[in-house]
């Protein structure tokens, strides 16, 4: 099956969702203002194709009438057989570079040869966006349901329960060179952990213990399968307390730096520079 593309850009508020997608892939969500809706912003109903690509928006103070979503959610409750997908590989490298992920990295897989039926979707990649997660938002993007294969690198994330939000068998998911601000929590769902990438970016933290986990079913957080390396972590005073389970399964590169809270100076300086080049003029 076709993978359809989608171009939009523009201001959204007032209505149930900006953007709701269901057996669709390879959309294209680039530019707009999304705010005041009830539901998330961005939502796709399933896991058919994926492909798709968010850039350069800013999406804030949605979800103001449903609680258990992100600023953007999407869900994978079942296969899709389609021929535009991947095939997984194991000779691919699982942490590219950012500037891979712009030509377009499939870490851990290739794409399928033309014609080659597959039921594993591609990537959807999502970055140099402006995410808040107010309100009743459980996090910048919660992958609900077993979503898996997510990109995400170079945004700004504020507030919300959780960064990085895998939940039952999510994997494959991605946040690198981002500035996560502020949110509760570092991981939600103890029971969804596989294959979960931190690496070369930022989380500014309200506490001292960085290292959070929501569980409601497991007593300890087992990061086991989480892969932590060069972070940057800032604390209201610098120091960090409880942060065993991330400092102890880190990545090739050992770098974990926790440094005091920055100004709002400092937070504007990162923010500008892992969105860059949006927020684009407006050519209207």
């Amino acid at each position: 099956m076709m993978m359809s593309q989608v171009h939009e850009v523009g201001v959204w508020q007032k209505q149930s969702v900006a953007w709701h997608q269901a057996i669709t892939g390879g959309t294209r969500f680039e530019s707009n203002v999304v705010f005041n809706m009830p539901h998330t912003a961005w939502h796709a109903n399933d896991g058919a194709y994926g492909g798709d690509e968010l850039a350069g928006n800013l999406l804030f103070n949605v979800n103001r009438e449903t609680t258990a979503h992100g600023v953007m959610n999407s869900y994978e409750r079942q296969p899709y057989i389609n021929d535009d997908g991947m095939l997984r590989d194991d000779t691919v490298g699982r942490t590219p570079t950012m500037a891979e992920f712009d030509a377009g990295a499939t870490p851990g897989y290739t794409l399928a040869p033309p014609g080659t039926a597959t039921v594993i979707s591609r990537y959807r990649r999502v970055h140099r966006n402006f995410y808040v997660a107010n309100g009743y938002s459980t996090g910048p993007y919660y992958t609900d349901d077993g979503t898996s294969r997510v990109l995400m690198w170079r945004q700004y994330n504020v507030l919300g329960n959780q960064t990085m939000s895998p939940h039952y068998s999510s994997e494959w998911i991605y946040n690198v060179g981002c500035v996560n601000a502020y949110q509760r929590e570092l991981v939600d769902d103890s029971k969804a952990r596989w294959k979960l990438y931190f690496y070369n970016t930022t989380i500014i933290s309200g506490s001292a213990n960085w290292c959070t986990v929501h569980s409601s079913t497991l007593p300890a957080f087992a990061a086991t399968n989480i892969t932590f390396a060069n972070l940057t972590v800032y604390t209201p005073t610098g120091a960090e307390a409880g942060n065993t389970a991330c400092t102890a399964h880190r990545g090739p590169d050992q770098s974990i730096v926790v440094k005091r809270a920055p100004s709002m100076a400092v937070i504007r300086a990162l923010a500008t520079a892992a969105m860059a080049p949006y927020p684009k003029p407006w050519d209207g």
